[in-house]
This record gives C-alpha cells, sequence and structure tokens, in this order.
C-alpha cells in the first residue's frame, strides 16, 4: 500500500482541479474550438510534464497513484462542455492519442502562487463579550427633586437608598446573566444542530461525541459550583434588594449552568477543529474531512453499483468548489440553520447532490458548465462485473480487471515502465525545450 506521502489524496485533487481549470480556459482560447484533440494534447503533456517529470510536483507520487491522476484528468476533460458539446458520433469517434513520455522534451512548468500548496485556517466564534454592570463612582451621591446635589455621610446613607443601590446591582447582574445564557445557548444550538446532521449522514461522530460530553460535563460542574458557592451571596443579595431569594437563585443557578455547558462548547470545537484541520491537511476539505471524502467502504458500494469512484471525486470537488462560491467562504461550509432557513439556501442542494453521489443514488450531476457522467463504460462492466463480483464474505476483494482496464485507457504508451530522466548534464535538461503552455495548474 502507498504511503500516505506517496498518495494521489483529496487535498491533491482539489489543487489538480483549479489548475485544470485555468489550464483548460488558457488552452479553450487560445487554440480554436473546433480543434478538441489540439486541446487534449496541450492538456494531456501538461499532465504528463507534472507527474512523469522528476521536476514535476506529482512525481513522487507510486506508480499506482499516478494512474488516478491520468484518470482524473480523463475525467474532468470529458466533463468539460467542449467535449459535451460534440455529437454522440462525435464523441464515439474521439480517440486522443496519449504519446509515451518523452524525457528529452520537458514541458516549462510556471510557477502559480495561486495553485500552491497552503494551510486552510478556521473561523472560532467569540461567546463571551466584555460586559461589565455599572458602577457608581460615588454611592454617597442622590439627586434631589429640584436637581440640587445634595452629600450626604456614608455613616447616615438611609434604608431607601440602599433598598435602591442593591436593586439596581441586582437588576445589573441578572441582565448579564442573563445575556450570556442567551449567547451561550443559541451557541449550543448551533453546534447541536451541525453535530446532530453530520452523524445522521456518517460524516464524522468524534466531534459530536466530544462536544456532547463535554459540554455535559462542564454544564453539570458549573451548576454544582453555582449552587455550592454563590447560593448564600445571591440569597443575600436578592433580600437587600427586596426580590424574591428562590427566584434568583434557580434563575442564576440555571444561567450559570447553561454559561459554563457554552463556554466548555466552545473551547472544545476550538481545539477539535485546530487539531483536525492539521490532522487532515490532505484531505480535500481539512475542516470538515468526512463530509466530502469516499471511504473504501463506499467505494467499493459505488463499483458494485457500477460507478466509477474516481468520477465521483471529480464531482465532488467540483461541488466543493461550487458551494465555496454560493457561500462565498472557501474553508467553511454555511451552518445547518444557515442552509435551510438563513440565506445560504441555495448551498443546501448542491450539498445533498454529494451525500447522493457518494450513495451512488445518482449518477449524473452538472455544475456549472461541466457535466459529470459517474457511471462506468460498457467496457469497464464488461471486465469488472459490478455485484457478483463482489461477495459481502470479502469486502476488500477487487479484482485486477478494472485497474487493467483504466491502465489501457488512461495511461500513455507503454506506462508500465518506469520513465527514466535524462542526465542533468543533458542539453534538454539545462535548455528545455517547450512542448506548449503548462502552468503551474497540477502543482
Amino acid at each position: 500500500m502507498a504511503s500516505p506521502n506517496k498518495k494521489f489524496t483529496d487535498h491533491n485533487l482539489k489543487i489538480f482541479y483549479r489548475g485544470f481549470l485555468k489550464h483548460y480556459q488558457e488552452c479553450s482560447s487560445k487554440i480554436p474550438r473546433a480543434s478538441i484533440g489540439s486541446i487534449y494534447d496541450e492538456m494531456f503533456a501538461a499532465v504528463q510534464s507534472t507527474v512523469d517529470s522528476q521536476y514535476g510536483t506529482l512525481y513522487h507520487l507510486d506508480q499506482s497513484e499516478k494512474i488516478k491522476v491520468y484518470q482524473a484528468f480523463n475525467a474532468l476533460f470529458y466533463a468539460s462542455p467542449l467535449y459535451n458539446k460534440l455529437s454522440r458520433g462525435e464523441k464515439e469517434s474521439f480517440q486522443p492519442t496519449r504519446p509515451a513520455f518523452d524525457s528529452t522534451r520537458i514541458v516549462v512548468i510556471q510557477q502559480s502562487q495561486y495553485y500552491s500548496s497552503y494551510n486552510d485556517p478556521f473561523f472560532s466564534w467569540l461567546l463571551l463579550r466584555n460586559l461589565s454592570p455599572s458602577y457608581f463612582a460615588n454611592s454617597s451621591s442622590v439627586f434631589s427633586g429640584g436637581g440640587i446635589l445634595h452629600t450626604h455621610s456614608s455613616k447616615k446613607v438611609d434604608a431607601d437608598a440602599a433598598k435602591g443601590i442593591a436593586l439596581l446591582i441586582a437588576v445589573a447582574l441578572i441582565a448579564f446573566t442573563a445575556i450570556l445564557a442567551f449567547i451561550a445557548l443559541s451557541y449550543m444550538l448551533y453546534h447541536f444542530a451541525n453535530n446532530a446532521e453530520r452523524v445522521w449522514y456518517g460524516e464524522g461522530w468524534l466531534k459530536a461525541a466530544l462536544t456532547l460530553a463535554t459540554t455535559i460535563g462542564f454544564g453539570a460542574a458549573s451548576a454544582w459550583l453555582s449552587a455550592t458557592f454563590a447560593t448564600a451571596p445571591l440569597v443575600a443579595l436578592a433580600i437587600a434588594a427586596g426580590l424574591n431569594p428562590i427566584g434568583v437563585v434557580l434563575f442564576s443557578i440555571i444561567s450559570l449552568t447553561l454559561i459554563g455547558a457554552g463556554v466548555a462548547n466552545l473551547v472544545t470545537n476550538l481545539i477539535y477543529d485546530s487539531t483536525a484541520t492539521k490532522i487532515n491537511s490532505d484531505a480535500m476539505d481539512p475542516s470538515d474531512p468526512k463530509r466530502f471524502a469516499l471511504s473504501d467502504s463506499e467505494e467499493l458500494v459505488l463499483i458494485r453499483k457500477g460507478i466509477d469512484p474516481i468520477k465521483v471525486k471529480c464531482a465532488i470537488v467540483a461541488l466543493r468548489s461550487e458551494i465555496a462560491a454560493k457561500s462565498k467562504n472557501e474553508h467553511t461550509i454555511p451552518s445547518f440553520f444557515s442552509r435551510h432557513y438563513g440565506g445560504k439556501t441555495e448551498v443546501q442542494p448542491l450539498l445533498d447532490q454529494v451525500r447522493k453521489l457518494k450513495r451512488g443514488e445518482i449518477q449524473n450531476v452538472s455544475v456549472g458548465d461541466f457535466s459529470f457522467d459517474c457511471r462506468m463504460t460498457l467496457m469497464q462492466q464488461a471486465v469488472h462485473p459490478p455485484k457478483e463480483a463482489y461477495p459481502d464474505s470479502a469486502p476488500d476483494f477487487a479484482p485486477p480487471a478494472y485497474d487493467d482496464y483504466l491502465k489501457s485507457q488512461v495511461l500513455p504508451v507503454g506506462y508500465n515502465v518506469t520513465p527514466s530522466a535524462p542526465p542533468f548534464e543533458s542539453e534538454s535538461i539545462l535548455y528545455p525545450e517547450p512542448r506548449g503552455f503548462a502552468p503551474a495548474c497540477y502543482q
């Protein structure tokens, strides 16, 4: 099995997809539309340079992983509007040549910052606001009805004035805790809906479990601490302010419990998101790794249904890019409430398509001008029976015929032989002869 650093990861596929789009637009603008073969050859040469040149950014991949790169390129090209505008007869007769990689002719790869690797940052939300109750700089000063300021000695403050001050402090504290409790409750409901959705659709249960456990634990601890240490001062304040002490104590304990649970929820989410983003840097979406990834079991289900997993991945990465464009945010998916009841309702149908693709419920999807047909070809199905060849007792079974078919369909001539690089002092290395434009779109 390929080591992690030699695999064509979902993150590589996302960068590859963006580069494909840029290169496709550049080639379409400079080469006549009627010459689809020229465009294919131009882009295929760029992929060859990226994968098989010792200076290519994907040269480090295992040979079996390089097959996936070529397959992803073909899946994207055959989903392009240029190909889909062809008639049925033209599509059947379209047989592009895939020459063997010529190591003496290296495609010049331009550096492009836009397609360089990057770390996806995450957004954090502020739960607690810096609110403070009103403070009276001179509590011994009161205004008379005529507007004349009278200063009284602190030793002779009457009972009504003291009661009024206590009432103001109590009201300020109640309002303060009520606001924080409302923010904490809203925050917890926000994340509860998102986590429940992930668990329901099998898009990651660990975050939901950790968040729920810490929320309950810290909420219970906050309730115990409030009842133990805050009851006596709250009762004294309520009596001094002329309020019902039982109501004040109950309200305070409930509010402090919600605040403690909310703080625990916030801290857990921040720690988990930061850690998950670093651990899943190879995922298509590091901040939400399970939502857009295909597990081994899901790939097996797709193959049983006659659906090509690589084509599905290409469609998913296109849908993920469309979600980023619709939400105007590349790094995070809009929340559950925002997608169903807020201003990002156009994102939910795209996410539904991702889920249906992963389950094999749909086989065709259109994203912008691209149309993905994720079904295996008739030849694939002939050499790779979708159901009978995969008994349930052998979930990891995969007939070699499928891999043989892919190699014959998507690889250059003679690709079973590892390409050799020319000597370093070779003139073709020092002064490479360009074979067309190949931007760093596939880096």
